[in-house]
């Protein structure tokens, strides 16, 4: 059989170069689908080299000895083949996340490959796959075409998994598997019925270029811009290894202070710093196995010993302690970073996600960053993320059932010497957990996202109970509610707090705004629109917790406050110290001139009453009056000391 169409064959040989050349250059994370897929690549160049040099050699049979030809064509098969069952193989990993191959997956596998491989390995000498005739020519046996009937078994394999496991595939690997798969068979009917084209190759090469382009490439894989891996190879890293069985460690590296660098020297400067940093992790972290997760922040992979990863977070620490050059004028700074480490298993995390979202509760959580910047996930941190995921169970459950309480605390005007007003604070009563405080579950809500769901609870929990109970009725002139910062910044803020006042029919003097401290310091545009727009309406606002952030004036000058709240810090160590007490004096008297009405937080005593009336403090709120109560009794509470209080 002379005269076969080689240039499909060359082609793919020229891309399947091509493809392995880059495959093995670039960064990737190695697992069992990476592994098949460079095994693929090996298999389907072989293939290629074999079929165009046994060709070659068929063409020229007198140059060349018949056992060379054998081994040439036994080669070709055996690669050809092996390259159909190994896409099977990788197959099975793309779809099952790289677990072991199950027993039944092994027996479809093995079987197959001791007979083609048994049958090609002795055709020499029975002559049933291929054989030379006396003349020198290449003809088919009599089991060729079984070859053929087992590469179809394989394929329809992966057609029948896909369908049954469609779901665990996405866009693109279905349509890569669908491409893959059918210009294989489609080579393969070509040429059965034209043996003269050899394009089964071609369909292969072409199938494989399709699959490294949506699934292989190592863009997925790899930071260019940091020369390092990121946060998506982390995951199938951890992932991979978790599945394995293996101990690992994680070192989370969080630098910050960039932010006044690429203000002083420029962005180019800090993120060529940055790369300083990376190289760096490279150079000391074994096989470089360093991830760029966020701009300031790395995680190192690590399979030693704890002493030998204490070591490697020492060098590490010593490296931030050196000073680092800027520029080209030999400008020096310090950069102060945070390191947390966790093992593996002592984390008990069961996949990437949850050991990357230990390590950075254990870098941000307040309280837990140690005193030497290294923190390493122990029980007791295991404890406290246990704990906060507790917290946002209840939060969620208490959101779905519908279940959180608003207590009112009642606050007294020292003109009127009655209660005129109170503040709305949540309350957490899981039924699981019992009581929760709002110190614990409040910053959880802010940082999940739930915070928009609570403030959005109060405020119409709110507007509802001052409307059915007629409040007014009872001297109250308005309810104080709490905005937390990220409700602040919603663009819509001041829309979904008058719609909610509408439907319940509230009169807007009857409701007053709380902005804390700090987030009135770190105010903008669209905190600044959402109050002029809220007050233009007939609502008023209070800059909550004064005393206990930077105390800023300006602030208190720039946006349109009523009130006052001054923090119970203030108050308590006025009552201990002298100084404390000029300070606390000179506060009001300044709020006084600036015409804001001032509430003191904290009232406990009698004596304490008397000194802030007469200092001209205008509210009072404490244990001193009612702890915050439920809405039931704060109805009984008015009723019973609608009276003077003092």
């Amino acid at each position: 059989m002379t005269g076969w169409i080689v240039h499909y064959e060359v082609a793919s040989v020229v891309i399947l170069t091509a493809l392995l050349i880059q495959f093995l250059y670039e960064k990737r994370i190695k697992t069992k689908t990476t592994s098949a897929f460079l095994l693929m690549l090996i298999l389907a160049l072989a293939t290629g080299v074999s079929d165009l040099l046994s060709v070659y050699m068929i063409n020229h049979s007198q140059e060349f000895s018949r056992s060379i030809n054998y081994f040439v064509n036994i080669v070709y098969l055996i690669s050809l083949n092996m390259l159909v069952a190994t896409y099977f193989v990788y197959f099975l990993f793309l779809l099952r996340g790289n677990d072991k191959l199950r027993r039944h997956d092994k027996f479809f596998i093995v079987l197959p490959i001791l007979y083609y491989v048994t049958m090609i390995a002795t055709t020499p000498y029975t002559k049933l796959i291929f054989f030379f005739d006396e003349e020198g020519r290449y003809l088919h046996g009599f089991l060729f075409n079984s070859l053929y009937f087992i590469a179809a078994s394989y394929a329809c394999g992966v057609v029948v998994m896909a369908m049954r496991r469609r779901f665990a595939l996405t866009t693109s690997q279905a349509v890569a598997l669908i491409f893959y798969t059918t210009s294989e068979m489609v080579c393969l009917v070509i040429q059965y019925f034209f043996p003269n084209y050899l394009l089964n190759n071609f369909g292969v090469s072409v199938g494989i270029l399709l699959l490294y382009l949506s699934m292989q490439n190592s863009m997925g894989d790899s930071d260019k811009q940091m020369g390092t891996f990121n946060s998506e190879a982390l995951n199938k890293k951890v992932d991979y290894s978790i599945r394995k069985g293996r101990e690992f460690y994680l070192i989370a590296v969080q630098m910050s202070g960039f932010e006044s660098i690429n203000n002083t020297f420029g962005t180019n400067r800090g993120n060529r710093l940055i790369r300083q940093i990376a190289e760096y992790l490279m150079m000391v972290v074994p096989k470089a196995m360093v991830f760029h997760m966020t701009g300031l922040q790395f995680c190192c992979y690590v399979e030693k010993e704890q002493e030998g990863v204490e070591n490697l977070v020492k060098k590490i620490e010593d490296f931030f302690q050196k000073k680092f050059q800027i520029d080209e004028s030999k400008t020096e700074i310090m950069i102060s970073c945070m390191i947390a480490v966790a093992g593996y298993p002592q984390s008990h995390s069961t996949n990437a996600e949850e050991m990357i979202e230990l390590l950075n509760f254990a870098l941000k959580e307040p309280g837990i960053a140690a005193a030497d910047h290294v923190v390493w996930v122990d029980e007791e941190v295991l404890k406290r993320c246990d704990r906060k995921a507790i917290v946002e169970s209840a939060v969620n459950r208490a959101l779905l059932q519908n279940s959180l309480e608003v207590y009112y605390q009642p606050i007294y005007s020292t003109e009127k010497k009655r209660i005129t007003c109170a503040e709305a604070l949540l309350r957490l009563n899981d039924t699981e957990y019992g009581m929760i405080s709002p110190d614990e579950f409040i910053p959880v809500a802010e940082k999940n996202g739930m915070i928009m769901q609570i403030g959005n609870y109060v405020f119409d929990s709110v507007c509802k109970f001052t409307k059915e109970n007629k409040l007014w009725e009872y001297g109250i002139e308005y309810i104080e509610v709490n905005l937390s910062p990220v409700e602040c910044m919603q663009v819509n803020l001041h829309e979904r707090i008058l719609a909610v006042m509408s439907e319940y029919g509230v009169d807007r003097r009857y409701i007053n705004l709380e902005i804390t401290e700090t987030a009135a310091v770190g105010s903008n545009e669209l905190i600044n629109a959402n109050m002029d727009a809220l007050i233009l309406a007939g609502l008023s606002f209070s800059l909550d917790d004064y005393g206990t952030g930077f105390s800023n004036t300006t602030k208190l000058i720039e946006l349109p406050f009523k009130i006052i709240k001054l923090d119970k810090s203030i108050l308590w160590l006025a009552m201990k110290d002298q100084q404390a007490m000029s300070v606390l004096r000179h506060t009001v008297s300044m709020l006084t001139e600036l015409y804001r009405e001032i509430v003191v937080e904290g009232v406990e005593t009698k004596e304490q009453v008397v000194i802030l009336s007469e200092l001209g403090c205008n509210y009072l709120q404490g244990f001193y009056f009612s702890k915050p109560i439920p809405g039931g009794e704060f109805l009984q509470y008015l009723n019973t000391y609608k009276n003077n209080l003092v």
